[in-house]
């Protein structure tokens, strides 16, 4: 994950709301309130004096008679509580689910991503989405049609009867009702996911056809963090910024992955990554997306903030990510990454907490916090 240059990768409380949240497009401009969709947990802004309330009702009242998007704007205004954006997908070998649901718990965050809901295998119920919901999460639910996590993971094969799979999707959603609706995980990479970006693009825009008629948000599975930051290398050397592409380069990868560039395979490869990974944005503009989702195991907030920026110019849309960690057990950069985080207001960001070859949990076999799990926790406590 961290390295922007690698190709493919292994591996990959809030209470829940009384009624389904709101679904408001956030697809026409940044500048719309879903933007600022942050709850309980985050800094409150200050209140308005009285007077200056006042004299805003005739702004924000026609505002609030065109629906959510009103409501999430008169929020903003008048200083509703907020939460944070942190949320986890925890481990399940060894652990069981009780314990899963204490360590979450114990992290302080009240959203969770319970392990994929494979469409081809869906018998009516599934149990880890189940366990969370009952225990009081908030779900980002993420569908596949086929495949398997892993690890080793099995790539998934587009959809042969779109039909079809809105119809199951629309059971799916009607049954556990998520916060947001995530379909496949990291659909560039070969290890997850045989389309095309077209094929993947007509996946997505029928997902979300399907749950925005149930009204709920979507997005797509997540560019594979060493794609997204590839693409803002290339974006600074397609605009002639040189140095910043350099400087972006050091800070981003490792001296093999730097060695590929000096090669005509390597170049190859990563002109492939580049085209694939621009035409899988210019899909997601067209899908109907509330947020473009993204992956991100790179230790540098700088570069998280740059990709930020490239997300946000390529398709118009507010970022997220329902999958950010760490290759090493550093829990000064847990607390630098969770505070960029912040500052640039995504509205979603889900820890990964699983070892894998590529990345390490916040906690320990047994459930219990590491070093980085206590830094997670203290976080969120003091934010």
């Amino acid at each position: 994950h961290r390295i922007p240059l690698r190709l493919e990768h292994v591996g990959s409380a809030r209470r829940a709301p009384s009624r389904p949240p709101r679904y408001v497009s956030n697809q026409t401009t940044l500048d719309k309130p879903q933007a600022l969709r942050y709850k309980r947990g985050m800094r409150r802004p200050s209140r308005p004096p009285i007077h200056l309330s006042l004299l805003s009702l005739p702004l924000i009242l026609p505002l609030i008679a065109l629906g959510a998007t009103g409501v999430f704007l008169a929020n903003a205004v008048w200083g509703e509580d907020l939460r944070h954006p942190f949320g986890v997908m925890l481990d399940g070998s060894g652990l069981d689910t009780p314990t899963r649901i204490a360590t979450a718990r114990e992290l302080g965050v009240g959203i969770f991503r319970p392990w994929d809901i494979i469409l081809d295998e869906w018998t009516g119920r599934h149990g880890d989405t189940e366990a969370f919901l009952k225990a009081g999460f908030t779900i980002i639910m993420t569908v596949r049609n086929n495949g398997k996590g892993g690890p080793p993971p099995k790539p998934t094969s587009p959809p042969k009867d779109l039909d079809a799979y809105k119809k199951t999707l629309g059971e799916v959603i009607e049954t556990y009702r998520p916060e947001l609706l995530v379909v496949e995980h990291e659909e560039n990479s070969g290890l997850y996911y045989l389309g095309t970006p077209k094929q993947y693009g007509a996946e997505l825009k029928a997902a979300c056809e399907v749950a925005h008629s149930k009204g709920i948000a979507c997005t797509n599975g997540g560019m594979e963090s060493s794609l997204v930051a590839t693409l803002v290398w290339s974006r600074y050397r397609d605009r002639h910024e040189a140095a910043k592409a350099e400087d972006f380069l050091r800070r981003t990868s490792a001296q093999s992955q730097q060695r590929m560039l000096r090669t005509i395979d390597g170049q190859r490869r990563i002109g492939e990554a580049i085209t694939k990974g621009k035409a899988l944005l210019a899909e997601y503009k067209a899908a109907g997306i509330d947020y473009v989702n993204f992956h991100w195991y790179i230790p540098d907030p700088t570069a998280l903030a740059e990709t930020v920026v490239l997300l946000k110019a390529a398709t118009g849309l507010q970022p997220i990510t329902n999958e950010i960690g760490l290759h090493d057990e550093d829990p000064a950069t847990v607390a630098r990454l969770m505070a960029k985080v912040l500052e640039l207001r995504l509205p979603y960001a889900l820890w990964f907490s699983l070892d894998r070859p590529d990345a390490r949990a916040l906690h320990n076999p047994d459930g219990t916090l590491r070093a980085t799990g206590l830094a997670f926790k203290k976080f969120v406590q003091e934010k």
